[in-house]
């Protein structure tokens, strides 16, 4: 599978997850400022709101994403550049840590798809 269908394939996955699991996940977050309890706040949760009230937050959840599909896309972009700068400079006596590299660059990677989401 190429990048972009597997980037594809992830994007849809993230986004089944997210619409399958947000009601529970809306109605956990009420259940902590219930006055019901956790035995029957899950039940009466569910059932005192409405399916809109449920997908509350659905938008920026699927927008979010996005994120690792994006930084996956900028750690290959910043890897294949990494790559060509050495191996354009390389002389036979330069030796650079390659897990520092992949370190920062997935550090750099998530930076940059963090702020862009």
């Amino acid at each position: 599978m190429g990048t972009k269908a597997n980037l594809i394939v992830a994007a849809a996955a993230g986004a089944c997850t997210v619409i399958v699991t947000m009601p529970l996940d809306t109605a956990s977050s009420r259940m902590l400022k219930s006055e019901f309890g956790k035995s029957k706040g899950l039940w009466k949760t569910l059932s005192k709101g409405t399916w809109i009230e449920a997908f509350d937050g659905l938008g920026i959840s699927l927008l979010l994403t996005s994120n690792p599909s994006i930084q996956y896309r900028v750690f290959d972009q910043l890897k294949q550049r990494l790559l060509i700068r050495q191996l354009s400079k390389r002389t036979g006596t330069e030796s650079s840590p390659e897990a520092l590299s992949a370190f920062a660059l997935g550090a750099v990677s998530k930076c940059i798809a963090s702020c862009l989401t």
